[in-house]
């Protein structure tokens, strides 16, 4: 996946966070993968199910996320560089 800030093919991951709910509209807490850290969040990309956020940077010194949702049944990718960096 290309980067969607400027298009640069040399992407890296880092940071991974899981947006975990008990149930469907339920309340999201955010776990960090490696760590025991657990916290409450009004945000998560997706509106109603589980997601997986990834933070990755290009080479040419931009970062995005790239979000994994679920939505009715469907797995979506979601690159995403607008909402809440850091």
């Amino acid at each position: 996946m290309t980067c969607p800030v400027c298009g640069c093919e040399y992407n890296h991951h880092s940071r991974v966070e899981v947006f975990d709910r008990e149930r469907e509209d339920g309340q999201t807490v955010i776990k960090t993968p490696g760590s025991n850290v657990v916290r409450l969040s009004k945000f998560n990309p997706s509106p109603r199910r589980h997601a997986i956020r990834i933070r990755m940077e290009c080479e040419d010194g931009h970062y995005w996320f790239l979000n994994i949702i679920q939505h009715k049944g469907y797995t979506i990718l979601v690159p995403d560089f607008d909402v809440m960096q850091d």
